[in-house]
């Protein structure tokens, strides 16, 4: 005797590596160059094509926001302009970020650079007020700490209308930049003494408040300007911009300061950082905290208002652990997907929820199911991209062996074979990749690989239908084409033992369709006498789309055998 069985699916759950053998085929254990639309669908992937060709060192970087795109190639940054990328300059060395902070564009390269003008310009760096309302002789009222990347600093005398020297508060200055008086400055009619730090006036300034500024210029330490030059990656949190990866400070995080109470990413004073006990990989904002991962730990902080002794308030980052036992093993800022942050981590990839207690409970893996993958993401940690396509809700996560895509609106994973991708950016409805020297579009107007032909497969479990040790026939195989070409596909087998695989020599073709338009496509089969079968399926073709899966056949209800 024999009972009829049919075997549907409508809604495909994308790749599962932990399938093996299965009732049903809604995940495949193989999907390459297929992802799943919005209506649960298998879609093959868009080409790429060329829009910029390169020569040197390799794409390091792309970078998106507000419609300003930017790329880096080893030291030289490169702007987007009418669809083509021009060349602003070179860095002091390899550019390994961009940021944006209030509208202004800035890179990171040995320097922090202005990235919005016509060529790359090294920022000069805010001037403090190091001292304010003070008497000729020096006295007054501390006011701003010094900055790191500018031996500039300023005083502001109270103008007593009769002395005619001025002491300034520090010791190591060898020049006067600039002396204004009442607003106006003064190019001459005074004279600077360095034994004794002191500016002497020919005439005497008039009486007033604040009114005479000496600007002055100290003896720069270059090692102090290389901690903040030297980070590799940047954060805006708070106001403030974070900068950490300087190879030399690798457990340090320093943060800009308020100039004169206006944000400024050109001031930073030494007490303006956070060091931990490991190397820092990644930080991420996320509603009113920033988290801070270490490789096998998470810390976050938040922006909390003081007082100090002279009543003047000021925004203090206190630091507080959150997980101890995970972090990022990526390397840069990482992604937020529905708010919630996005790393990398021993088990897999984590997201980490809000929550009020510190301890496993903040990370939650989801990537089980594509564990094979992982494995291959934590071997080139080092050079893993990672964004978030908002435009089809996808994270992506590049290595120099191809792309896994986590569809976050239909919680399914697949996988893009494209090689070598060592930057990724969002660019409209497509994505920007890094390849080699070049750069390429990735969109659906292209239907191959910058002229190559792009081969998507997929392969369903060993199937058995709901009766694993019952003989079956299975008579065929249909697929509802939306839209597409020709379709490949073979037979593996289980038959005698399930775990011992035999693949058929047998291979079947679902023709072309001439237009577009959903329809079921049937092929026949003839498998005989198996206790699970697998299908794989490949095609060449430009364009396909698959809205159903059907396997139709008999169970031999008399022929079982024991598990």
């Amino acid at each position: 005797m024999a009972d009829k069985f049919l075997l549907s699916v409508k809604k495909f759950a994308g790749l599962d590596q932990r399938a093996g053998c299965s009732s049903t085929a809604e995940a495949f254990p193989t999907l390459t160059n297929f992802r799943v639309n919005q209506s649960g669908h298998l879609e093959k992937r868009g080409g790429y094509g060329l829009i910029y060709e390169g020569v040197g060192g390799k794409v390091t970087q792309l970078w998106n926001k507000s419609g300003k795109v930017f790329a880096a190639r080893r030291r030289t940054a490169f702007r987007l302009e009418d669809e083509k990328f021009v060349a602003l300059g070179d860095a002091d060395s390899d550019v390994t970020g961009f940021f944006e902070f209030y509208d202004r564009v800035y890179a990171l390269g040995g320097n922090i650079y202005h990235a919005d003008l016509e060529y790359l310009q090294p920022v000069k760096g805010y001037t403090p007020i190091v001292a304010t309302a003070c008497s000729p002789d020096g006295a007054g009222t501390l006011y701003e700490k010094v900055n790191l990347i500018n031996p500039n600093r300023r005083v502001q005398f109270n103008g007593d209308g009769k002395s005619l020297v001025y002491t300034l508060p520090e010791t190591n200055i060898y020049l006067i930049s600039d002396i204004k008086i009442n607003g106006i400055h003064k190019s001459s009619g005074f004279s600077f003494h360095t034994s004794s730090n002191t500016v002497e006036f020919e005439e005497a300034p008039p009486e007033g408040i604040n009114n005479v500024e000496i600007k002055y210029c100290v003896h720069e330490n270059s090692e102090e300007s290389a901690m903040i030059y030297k980070c590799r990656f940047a954060t805006v949190f708070e106001n403030r911009l974070f900068l950490y990866g300087n190879p030399d400070y690798p457990n340090y995080v320093f943060h800009s300061e308020t100039a004169n109470g206006i944000p400024s990413a050109e001031y930073f004073t030494p007490m303006g950082y956070h060091v931990f006990d490991k190397p820092v990989s990644s930080l991420v904002s996320c509603y009113n905290r920033l988290l801070m991962f270490c490789e096998d730990c998470a810390y976050y902080t938040y922006s909390e208002l003081k007082t100090d002794s002279l009543g003047r308030t000021y925004a203090s980052f206190p630091l507080f652990e959150l997980n101890a036992g995970k972090g990022s093993l990526a390397k840069g800022n990482m992604p937020t997907c529905n708010n919630e942050p996005i790393t990398l981590c021993d088990d897999g990839i984590n997201r980490w929820r809000s929550t009020s207690i510190a301890d496993e409970r903040t990370a939650m893996p989801f990537s089980e199911r594509v564990y094979k993958h992982i494995a291959v993401l934590k071997e080139h940690k080092d050079e893993l991209v990672i964004i978030n396509r908002k435009a089809r809700s996808e994270l992506w996560f590049a290595v120099d062996t191809g792309v896994l895509i986590y569809n976050y609106a239909a919680d399914c994973f697949y996988y893009y074979a494209i090689p070598h991708v060592s930057a990724l950016c969002e660019h409209g409805e497509g994505v920007l990749l890094g390849i080699g020297t070049n750069i390429y579009l990735h969109s659906d107007s292209y239907t191959d690989d910058n002229g190559e032909q792009i081969k998507a497969e997929f392969a369903t479990p060993y199937c058995t239908f709901g009766a694993p040790y019952s003989l079956k026939n299975l008579n065929g195989a249909g697929l509802s084409v939306e839209s597409g070409g020709e379709l490949l596909g073979n037979l593996r087998v289980q038959r005698g033992n399930l775990t011992e695989e035999q693949a058929l020599s047998e291979r079947f073709v679902l023709p072309a369709m001439e237009q577009d338009g959903c329809r079921l496509v049937r092929c026949r089969l003839h498998l005989k006498r198996f206790y699970s079968c697998k299908l794989v399926f490949y095609t060449y073709s430009p364009k396909l789309c698959i809205t159903e899966l059907c396997l139709f056949g008999k169970q031999l209800t008399g022929f079982t055998r024991n598990n």
